[in-house]
This record gives C-alpha cells, sequence and structure tokens, in this order.
C-alpha cells in the first residue's frame, strides 16, 4: 500500500514514475489474474473437500470389515456422527456374544473435520434405483433373527462434507464397492450422534438400526 502511495505522491509532483495508464493496466491485468485464479482454487479445495469424504468412507468400511473378522461375523451395532470442525476417532461399540473369537473394543474409525458418516444396517431387496437385488451372499456379517435364522447382514455407509454437500459418498456392502451420488438438496449423511443397539434373546441376536438422514430424504434403498 505504502509502495503505491509513493508512487502516486511521485507522478503527482512529476518525478520520474508510472504513468496513469500504466497504473490503470496494472490494475486491469491484476483483477484478470484474480478473476481466474479465485475460481480455480475454489474448485481445487472443493475437490479436496469431496475427495475427504470419499476417504472416510474407504476408511469406515476397512474398519467395519476389521470387526467383522475379529467378532467372527458378527457386524457392529449402527451409528451416526455429525460434522465436527475438528479430527475425532470413534470406537465401534463392542459387545459379547458366543460366538465372539477376539475383543472389538479398539476398532476405530476416523472422522476428519467436516466430515459426517452414517452407518445402518440393512437387509434391503432393492438397490437405490428400485431395481430387485438378488440374495447377498458377500459383504456383510452375520446375524440372527428372533427366530434363530442366520442371515447376511447387509450394511451401508454414507459420507458428505459440509462444504461440499453436492454430492454424497455411499458403501454398500452388497456391492462392495463405493459410488458417488448427487445431493441436490445438500442433505448431510449424519446431522446427529447416535448409536444403534444389540438385543439378545434367546433364540439369537436382534440389531437395532438407525436411519441416514439421506436414505430417509431420497427414499433409497426401498425406504
Amino acid at each position: 500500500m505504502r509502495c503505491v502511495y509513493r508512487t502516486l505522491r511521485m507522478w503527482h509532483r512529476g518525478e520520474s514514475g508510472i504513468t496513469v495508464a500504466q497504473l490503470i493496466a496494472a490494475v486491469v491485468v491484476g483483477c484478470i489474474m484474480m478473476a481466474i485464479s479465485v475460481p480455480v482454487f475454489m474448485g481445487v479445495q472443493r475437490a479436496a473437500w469431496d475427495v475427504v469424504a470419499q476417504l472416510d468412507v474407504k476408511h469406515a468400511q476397512n474398519s467395519i470389515t476389521t470387526y467383522i473378522t475379529a467378532s467372527g461375523g458378527d457386524v457392529p451395532p449402527s451409528f451416526t456422527k455429525s460434522a465436527k470442525p475438528y479430527k475425532r476417532t470413534y470406537v465401534l461399540a463392542d459387545f459379547k456374544h458366543v460366538n465372539a473369537i477376539a475383543d472389538t473394543s479398539d476398532v476405530e474409525v476416523t472422522l476428519s473435520p467436516d466430515v459426517s458418516l452414517c452407518y445402518t444396517l440393512s437387509n434391503t431387496t432393492v438397490d437405490k434405483n428400485g431395481v430387485p437385488l438378488a440374495p447377498s451372499t458377500v459383504g456383510g456379517g452375520r446375524t440372527w433373527g428372533a427366530d434363530g435364522t442366520e442371515t447376511v447382514q447387509n450394511y451401508r455407509i454414507y459420507g458428505t462434507n459440509k462444504n461440499a454437500l453436492d454430492h454424497f459418498y455411499v458403501y454398500d456392502s452388497r456391492t462392495g464397492t463405493v459410488t458417488r451420488e448427487p445431493n441436490p438438496d445438500h442433505i448431510p449423511a449424519a446431522s446427529r450422534d447416535t448409536e444403534g443397539s444389540v438385543i439378545f434373546r434367546s433364540s439369537g441376536v436382534q440389531y437395532v438400526s438407525n436411519y441416514c438422514d439421506i436414505d430417509l430424504h431420497y427414499h433409497l434403498y426401498g425406504i
């Protein structure tokens, strides 16, 4: 700022310096460069926020897979975690079961700043487009219904970054893939912190699952 003031004072005194035309040209060039660089920077930053949400979904899926393996096939209870301005970890809820072969109380899910996650259990028989799905034999853990019947428990993990809510990421254990989906209404994966529960019955174990805000809003997967 002092440099500009000094240059203008020199020009006013008739001393050697830049001309008015040169000054205007410099200002115009600076404005053009700013107009070009700001959108590019914002686009790069938005892409980075987007990638962070995707990676958190993948890391959560790896943690849940670790849990399923350590417990001998039992899936962890569901959870929702809202976005916070800081990084944090969530220890997957542990429970004792006759089929458990290891302690799972140290299996963690990491959440990056501004990322929300929702992990929900489901045995839905349609995909997000309403197309019927064949019975799943891979991807999920096992569970037992009230009648004692053992089934494959499927699950989904949603992730969003509050700075880039025009898309969300979802992992579906039925397909084993993470997909990027449009989010026109800017719905977060989770708006609160909750945990599902596990009910033990004489005939088996039953999960009480949380639903995800995105599931409910867009009526995905037959909900």
